[in-house]
Order: structure tokens, then C-alpha cells, then sequence
């Protein structure tokens, strides 16, 4: 009978396992507490200043693998925000036929991606992003500063697959192929995982440089064929597709 009682305890849990266990992920940053400043760095005194050109917001919830192309095609999961203060609340979702939920949405409060099902979604993922090209006068120090929310959840060891939630502050310099990332990625394996701080990065001008400032929001499922790599190694591949995500807003704009 105690036999009887365990295996029937073990088969209701292995059959809610599955439920308890969808993997979801979501990464917030919070425009309340964002912050641009100025520092002098020079022994002598002097003018320093900083001109900001319009902001562009958009979202996509680009979650077909291999189709990151066609995410950026007219009529595909995304959308533009416009400039300003004030930004009205805006989203965008796409579900896939098992069930994966991504869904990418920003207003005057934020930047929020949010993803979750069983799903793989290719790198692409779940965006939201904020970009700003800054002109500066006399020479200084730039400091960029925002809230960030990230969590992810699930079981994901056992299944190849990472869920990730990364937010974070890309700075590149126009004409430059360097760039400065800060960035938070938490991937849970097993568990969850939940990360609330800030994000601070630094830039040295000079004048008459130009400066691009980008934050996102990020969130993808993708299957490996390798062990789960470091969640900071996404870092690297974020920042590239901001470049580019940057440049595609200016010619958008332009």
C-alpha cells in the first residue's frame, strides 16, 4: 500500500512537472531612473556639453528561428515608437504553433521583453530598444545610468536549451567598430533566477564626437548542441546586433 501510495505521489508530480516547469524569461529597464550626466576630467576649467538628436524606440518579437530576415520585413512581428517624452503604450507579441509566447512592449515607464513556452526562438528573440545619437562640445566624461529587471525560469539543463533574459547600455562612437557594453544575463538552467540592480557605463569625449546610445531588452530560447555557455558571452553578439538594429532605425528615420 506505502508502494502503491509513492508511485501514484510520483506520477501526479511527474505529470505537473511539465507545467511547473515552462521555461520564461523576462528583462525590464526602467526609464524612471535613468540618468545621462556629465563629469569634468580636465585639471583646467572649461565648457563641456552634450546635445541629444531625437530618440527612436521599437520592438520586435522576432521568435521563428532562422527567420531573422524576415523579422525585418514589412508586415512581420515589429513596430516603431516615435520620439519624445511621452511614448503611449505600445507591444507587439507573436505565438508559435506549440504554445511560445514572445512579447515585446515599451511606453514612457520602460523597455520589457517577455518570452516563455518549450519553443526554441533563434537568437533573434524578444526586443524592445531605445537609441539616441549624442554630439558633444569640449571634452569630458559621459555618464549613462538605468534600473534593470531580469528573471528567468524553467527547467532548461536538461533539454539543451537556453532561456536568457539580458538588459543592457551599448555605447558606440560614430564611425567606430569599437564599443562599450553593460550589460546583467541570467540563464536558469535549473530553477529560476531573478536580478534586480543598475546599469552604469562610462564615456570619454572630446569635442565634436558623436555618440550613439542604445539600450535593449532581451529575451530568446535557443537549442544548443553544446553545453549552456556563459550567460555574459551574449554580451558580445547583443552589441552587434544593436549596431545594426541602430542603423536600421536611422535609415528608417532618415
Amino acid at each position: 500500500m506505502t508502494l502503491f501510495r509513492f508511485a501514484a505521489g510520483l506520477a501526479v508530480a511527474c505529470a505537473a512537472l511539465p507545467v511547473l516547469a515552462v521555461p520564461q524569461a523576462t528583462a525590464r529597464i526602467d526609464f524612471a531612473a535613468a540618468t545621462f550626466s556629465l563629469e569634468d576630467i580636465t585639471p583646467e576649467p572649461g565648457f563641456f556639453g552634450v546635445q541629444f538628436g531625437a530618440s527612436t524606440v521599437w520592438a520586435d518579437a522576432c521568435i521563428r528561428p532562422g527567420q531573422t530576415e524576415a523579422c525585418e520585413a514589412s508586415g512581420t512581428p515589429s513596430t516603431w515608437g516615435g520620439s519624445g517624452v511621452y511614448l503611449p503604450d505600445t507591444q507587439v507579441a507573436t505565438t508559435l504553433a506549440d504554445g511560445t509566447t514572445g512579447t515585446a512592449s515599451f511606453s514612457s515607464v520602460g523597455l520589457r521583453s517577455e518570452l516563455s513556452g518549450n519553443g526554441g526562438t533563434g537568437p533573434k528573440g524578444v526586443n524592445t530598444n531605445w537609441f539616441s545619437s549624442l554630439t558633444f562640445s569640449g571634452t569630458g566624461r559621459l555618464w549613462v545610468e538605468a534600473d534593470y529587471h531580469v528573471e528567468a525560469g524553467g527547467i532548461d539543463g536538461a533539454t539543451w536549451r537556453e532561456t536568457l533574459a539580458w538588459a543592457g547600455i551599448i555605447l558606440f562612437p560614430t564611425g567606430s567598430a569599437q564599443q562599450q557594453v553593460e550589460a546583467i544575463a541570467v540563464a536558469p538552467g535549473l530553477g529560476a533566477v531573478v536580478r534586480d540592480g543598475r546599469l552604469r557605463i562610462s564615456y570619454d569625449f572630446h569635442d565634436g564626437d558623436q555618440l550613439g546610445v542604445f539600450m535593449q531588452a532581451h529575451t530568446h530560447r535557443i537549442a544548443l548542441a553544446a553545453p549552456v555557455p556563459e550567460p555574459a558571452t551574449w554580451a558580445l553578439m547583443l552589441g552587434g546586433l544593436a549596431l545594426v538594429g541602430a542603423a536600421r532605425g536611422r535609415r528608417v528615420r532618415g
